[in-house]
């Protein structure tokens, strides 16, 4: 819901809805739900340009990750954590975390995470100057990128294939 909100741009309605939500992670203790949480408060925190609190919020959302096995997880809050980085225009540490990502992505073979985390790090080579560093990352994130189009053609010919089966 908080997430609906901060799309749509209504940043006090998201942040209400956020501050019901502590109430109740409160009372339930399940790690996902308050990770969530702090995910979602981040982003809040940055489109408030509210850039310490946005750090705040996602370092607790790092600490929460260590509880959670799946690295899929652990991408997705990394990744804030950079964008936290680069609002602060600390983009030396950013690069590092988002060379964390690489890695688990790497691990689940994630080709939507490869994409989405070397295009995150061509943008900090672009904002940077790194002319040769954008033109390697913005071309892997093409590759990958060109993989999830080939893995979902796959997956369209085996359905078209099942249905013709079954039909």
């Amino acid at each position: 819901m908080a997430k609906a909100i901060l799309e749509k741009s209504n940043l006090s309605g998201a942040e209400e809805f956020l501050n019901e939500a502590l109430n109740t992670l409160s009372e339930n203790k399940e790690n996902r739900v308050i990770l969530e949480y702090f995910l979602a408060k981040t982003k809040l925190h940055l489109l408030q340009n509210n850039i310490e609190q946005a750090a705040t919020a996602t370092e607790q959302a790092i600490k929460i990750i260590e509880q959670l096995k799946n690295p899929l997880i652990h991408v997705r809050a990394f990744k804030m954590y950079s964008n936290v980085l680069k609002h602060k225009k600390e983009f030396n540490k950013a690069l590092e975390t988002l060379k964390i990502c690489e890695k688990l992505a790497s691990q689940t073979v994630s080709f939507l995470e490869l994409a989405k985390t070397y295009y995150e790090i061509a943008n900090i080579h672009l904002l940077l100057g790194n002319k040769k560093e954008f033109e390697e990352s913005i071309r892997l994130s093409s590759y990958w990128a060109d993989k999830i189009d080939d893995e979902f053609s796959i997956k369209s010919l085996i359905m078209n294939d099942l249905s013709k089966l079954r039909g």
